[in-house]
Parts: C-alpha cells; structure tokens; sequence
C-alpha cells in the first residue's frame, strides 16, 4: 500500500469548493488516511523496538516465558542508510553557466543554506524515515527571522492529495493533535490541527468541537502567504512502490523471535527435563518451593524421577538458520557473521560483486532521493530569486558516494582515466575522501582557498516578517 491519498472524488470535492477545506472534506482525510497513518507508525513503532515477541504470553504464569528479541530491523535500516548517505551527500552546480561572481554568490548561498539547516543530519534522517516508512517528508519555510529553513515531518502526520491526472502533489495536508481543555465538561481530551499547504499559501484549521472545523483563530493572517510557488511540502520516496526496507521480512523477523524464544523455554524449563512422579502427587506449592531449593520432599511411596527431554536440536539449528538466511537475502542486506562476507583479501571488484544486492537496492533509494533533491531546489531557487541567487536548479548534481571500504588506487586510475571527459571538480567529487570538491580544484589552480564560514555566521534575510 502507498502512503498517498489520490482519491479522485476527494480532489474533485477540493476543486470544486475553490481549493478550501470544509469540515466535510478535513473529515473525509482523515477517516480516509487513519488506517495508513496507523500502518506507517506502527512501523516506526516496530523499528524503535515495540516489536510483537514482547507481547508474548503463556497459559500458565510459572511456566518460561522468554521474549528474545533480534533487532533485524535496525541491522537492515542502518545498514542501508548507513552504505547509502553515511558518507554526505556532495551538493555541486555546474558553474561554467554563470560567471565568476554569480557562481561565488551561489555557492556561498547553498553553504549558508546547508549549515543553517545541518543538512548531512537531516539527508540521514530523512532517508531513515524512508527505509522505515516507504518515504520520508520535508517542509520548507521562513522562519520569524526570515531565514529560510527546512525539518522532517513524521510521516504518518502528512495526506497527500494528488491530481489524478498528472504526477504532481497539488495538496499537502499535515494533522497532528494537541490537548484541548474541554472548560464545559472539565475534561482534557485530543483534538485535530491541521496545515493545507497549496501552490501558494498555508492554511490553518482547527477541530474546534468533535468533527467540526474552522480556521484557526489563534493563526494570523491566515491563510498565510508561503513565499513559494510549488507546495512546500516534499515526499522523499523509498522505491518504486514507495515501500519499507522491513517489509519483505517482517513475517520472517517475527517468526524467528518466537522460534528463538520457545526454544529458550523449552532449554529453561527445569534444565531440559520433565518430571515424572510415580505413587503420589505434589500440590503447586510444593513444585513452587522445590524450583527455588532444587530439592523434593516426597511422602512415603511416592517416587519422583527427572525425564529427560530430547530436545529437536537439530530441527531448531535448521530452521534458525534457514529463517536468518532469508532475511538477509529477501531484504538485500549484509550478514557480517557470514565468513564469506568477512573476508578481507578481495580486490575492489570483489568487494562489489558482494554488495551487489544491496548495491541495486540503494540504487533505487538514490533515484528516488535525487527527484526529491530536485524538487527541493526548485523551491529553494523560489525564495532564492527574491535576492537575486540567479541559480538554476536543474544545474545543481547530488554526488552519492557509496560507504565501502575504498581503494585509493582504484580511484587515481579511474579519475585519470576520466579526464577530458568530466570536469575537475565533477571528478574530485567521486573520491570519498575529498570533502568539498572546489576547493580542491582553487587549490589546485594555486588560487587563494576560502576561509570557512563562521559557525556563528548571520544568515542572509530572506524576507521581513
């Protein structure tokens, strides 16, 4: 299932009542997008370790009652997070389309831009949402300095409303919920907030009594003026089917949990033995005490003996093993206990033939992600142009560079191969030790480098508010 509402009565009834909301119609996405919102953070709930082997129980409370829990979601998440953006993502344009000042006044804005917002750690974190949830969201707006500024927003939190027509969000909606004191009935409960985000303002609603909407009055103006001209609301897509990293195992994890866990039992329960009484019997008491002394006091011609139990090693060695194999290869992810995998003699080529399925996995992430930076661009370049940031976004490239054990060599030969076929600074930026590739290309030319910006630099107002 995908995380968009594109219910094409729904956008109709939008269009139709002048791109507003009514009550009706905040009702209607709501109740649409309950069940997927449930859905989306119950995995991130899972991911964060709420997983089901906690809930275990048995029939009877004395009886072992293990809940071994295996976090192959995090191995499988940061794992590909980790070899996808673990090295940050190189953000260059093509400079030989403006001149030398214009290049320097854009370069300096993205650097400003980048910092501002800690951009390395919100590509990790929004690519982590996206391997969890199938995809990760990203406002953008004006602060009350007027800087411009970027966050993550949950991704359960956000409906998105699509024109069936084209491939275009035209809506964004965020809901969240907030204590409401009810002054009548003197009680606290939960009520609905919502954000309509469009091609040109933000509009604010609140659930002012149960199932009822109005706009916001603690919010003014509005609706606002957003500054943008594209919804300021942008999807970060996982893959194609805007699936989970998870999903394919999730049955697989949760069986190999319990499978652990009864196993334990059945090795925990009185040392791997059933007890055999003969003659007689024991009340629940005395079996109580005898499991907390280790001994039995039996009445005359009573004959309590130990049976050992034969445990399906075997089956439980087979099965574990069967089970773990199939999460690493159904999700594409690396087992490092593997002894194959722990090699360390291979030549690069070697290396990535085994992460090869990983490798095709992360390729789609960067598709994905690299649309979405597009996007992103375009909006920024929206506010951008209010200062005269003459950037073009479909000049800028993403350079992803893979988190592997590198081959200096392998790179020397592969960037002298390149040249007269890409640019210095293009070709600088495929090393992973080269962290800002323009500046090696000034040091190279002998030019004077830069000095880093100040970390209490005072960002450039984009607007008065």
């Amino acid at each position: 299932m995908i995380a968009t509402t594109s219910n094409d009565l729904l956008f109709e009834k939008i269009k139709f009542n002048n791109n507003e909301l009514d009550s009706l119609i905040i009702n209607d996405l709501i109740k649409e997008s309950s069940e997927e919102r449930e859905r989306l953070f119950n995995l991130w709930e899972r991911y964060r370790g709420e997983v089901p082997i906690k809930n275990k129980t048995m029939p009877d409370y004395y009886k072992k009652n293990n809940k071994l829990w295996n976090d192959f979601r995090y191995q499988i998440v940061q794992q590909g997070i980790g070899y996808f953006v673990g090295n940050p993502i190189g953000y260059v344009f093509d400079k030989t389309r403006y001149s030398m000042e214009q290049a320097s006044t854009i370069e300096e804005t993205i650097k400003i831009f980048n910092r501002i917002n800690d951009i390395e750690r919100l590509d990790g974190v929004t690519a982590e949402y996206s391997a969890v949830c199938g995809h990760g969201a990203r406002l953008y707006y004006i602060d009350k300095n007027g800087i411009l500024r970027t966050m993550n927003l949950d991704p359960w939190s956000v409906i998105w409303v699509q024109d069936p027509t084209i491939d275009r969000t035209v809506f964004a909606i965020v809901i969240y919920q907030v204590d409401y004191y009810d002054i009548q009935h003197k009680t606290y409960e939960k009520r609905w907030k919502c954000e309509l985000y469009d091609d040109t303002t933000v509009t604010y609603y609140w659930e002012w009594k149960k199932s009822s909407f109005e706009i916001d009055p603690d919010e003014s103006p509005n609706p606002a003026k957003h500054l943008f001209n594209h919804v300021p609301v942008i999807k970060f897509n996982n893959n194609t089917l805007n699936s989970s990293d998870i999903y394919p195992v999730e049955s697989l994890i949760d069986a190999y949990d319990l499978l652990l866990s009864n196993a334990q039992d059945e090795l925990d329960e009185l040392r791997s033995c059933y007890l055999g009484i003969t003659g007689g019997s024991i009340t629940d008491d005395d079996l109580r005490k005898a499991r907390a002394s280790g001994v039995f006091q039996s009445p005359d011609g009573v004959t309590i003996a130990f049976i050992t139990k034969n445990l399906p090693t075997t089956f439980y060695d087979s099965q574990t093993k069967k089970i773990r194999d199939n999460i690493f290869n159904l999700s594409s992810t690396l087992d490092w206990t593997d002894p194959v995998t722990q090699g360390n003699a291979e030549s690069s080529l070697a290396k990535k033939i085994k992460f090869s399925s990983l490798e095709n996995k992360v390729i789609q992430k960067e598709r994905n992600f690299t649309k979405a930076l597009y996007d992103q661009y375009v909006l920024l370049t929206d506010v951008w142009s209010i200062k005269k940031v003459p950037l073009n976004p479909w000049d800028m490239s993403f350079i992803f560079i893979r988190s592997i054990p590198q081959d200096i060599q392998y790179y020397a030969t592969a960037g002298k191969t390149l040249e007269g076929q890409l640019s210095r600074e293009s070709i600088l930026a495929l090393f992973p030790f080269v962290k800002d590739p323009a500046e090696e290309v000034r040091k190279l030319d002998g030019q004077k480098v830069e000095q880093p910006i100040d970390n209490n630099i005072e960002p450039e107002v984009i607007w008065n508010i």
